[in-house]
C-alpha cells in the first residue's frame, strides 16, 4: 500500500459533544435499534465479524451499547460484550443496560491494557475521532488484545460524503474524515491480514425530517457550528432540495483485519 497524506483536521470532536446528545442518542435513523437500517447493519457486521457463542466480544466506542447488545442477541454470545466508550453521558446510559460490561476509556488506552484476550474487536464509525499520528501505536496494542486467529473489524465512511449536506459541512467531512487506507496500512504494519469491502445500503427519508435531524447534530460534522451557521446550513439544504424524500445511499466500507 502507498503512503497516504493525511488531511488537516481543524475540528476535534470533545466527549462533550456525545455528552449533550446522549439522552436522543438513538432517536435517529442510523442508530434507531428498530430501524430496518439497523437491523440491516447489525447483519452485515455479524457476517464481517463471523461471530460465534463463544467468542469474547469488544465494542470500541459502543456509545450507549443498544449494537452490542443487539450483535450479542443475534450470535447468542454466551459472555457479556465489553463496551469501550468515552463519552460519560454515553457509557453511563450502557452502563444501565443489562448484558453489557462498560470501560470508560478512549481506544488507545483501552488498547494499552492488559486484560484477557478477545476473539473479535469492533471499532465502528469511531476513526475519524483517532489521532493519525498514534495509528500505530493503538493498532499494535489491539493486535496483542487479540488471541490468534481473532478479528478487528472497523466500519467506516468514504472521504466524499453520499449525504446531503450543506457545503460547510461537506467540507468539515472530509477534513475530519481520513482515508480507509490510511488505518489499512497502519494495520498491516501491526501485523494484521486484511480485507476491504464496501456495503451499500439505499435510503429514503423525508427532506425535513433530515433537517430536523442535522438540527440536532445527529454526526459530530454537525458540532462546527453553532447555531447560526447551522440553521444557515439547512436552509441551503431547505432550498435546494423540495419537499418529499430525499434518496441516497449509505456507503459503508469495512476493513477486516485478522490476527495471524
Amino acid at each position: 500500500m502507498g503512503v497516504w497524506e493525511v488531511p488537516p483536521q481543524e475540528n476535534t470532536v470533545s466527549d462533550a459533544h456525545y455528552d449533550e446528545i446522549a439522552e436522543r442518542y438513538e432517536d435517529v435513523l442510523f442508530y434507531d435499534p428498530d430501524s430496518p437500517y439497523h437491523r440491516w447493519l447489525v447483519g452485515r457486521a455479524l457476517a464481517h465479524l463471523a461471530l460465534s457463542p463463544s467468542h469474547r466480544l469488544a465494542d470500541i466506542g459502543g456509545g450507549a451499547g443498544a449494537f452490542a447488545l443487539e450483535l450479542a442477541a443475534a450470535a447468542e454470545l454466551r459472555e457479556p460484550v465489553l463496551v469501550v466508550e468515552p463519552s460519560a453521558g454515553l457509557s453511563e446510559r450502557a452502563i444501565e443496560r443489562e448484558g453489557l460490561v462498560v470501560e470508560a476509556l478512549d481506544a488507545e488506552a483501552f488498547a494499552r491494557q492488559e486484560g484477557p484476550r478477545l476473539d473479535r474487536i469492533l471499532m465502528k464509525e469511531v476513526v475519524h475521532h483517532l489521532d493519525p499520528e498514534r495509528l500505530d501505536v493503538l493498532y499494535q496494542g489491539l493486535y496483542a488484545r487479540l488471541a490468534p486467529g481473532g478479528r478487528l473489524v472497523t466500519i467506516t465512511r468514504p472521504l466524499d460524503p453520499p449525504y446531503p449536506l450543506f457545503a460547510a459541512a461537506r467540507e468539515v467531512w472530509r477534513r475530519n474524515q481520513p482515508p480507509a487506507e490510511l488505518f489499512a496500512d497502519a494495520m498491516g504494519r501491526a501485523g494484521f491480514g486484511l480485507e476491504r469491502h464496501d456495503e451499500r445500503y439505499p435510503l429514503e427519508v423525508e427532506r425535513d425530517t433530515w433537517l430536523a435531524m442535522i438540527g440536532r447534530r445527529f454526526w459530530s460534522t454537525f458540532s462546527a457550528f453553532d447555531d447560526e451557521a447551522l440553521a444557515a446550513g439547512i436552509a441551503e439544504l431547505r432550498a435546494a432540495h423540495a419537499a418529499g424524500p430525499l434518496r441516497f445511499d449509505d456507503h459503508l466500507i469495512v476493513l477486516v483485519a485478522e490476527r495471524l
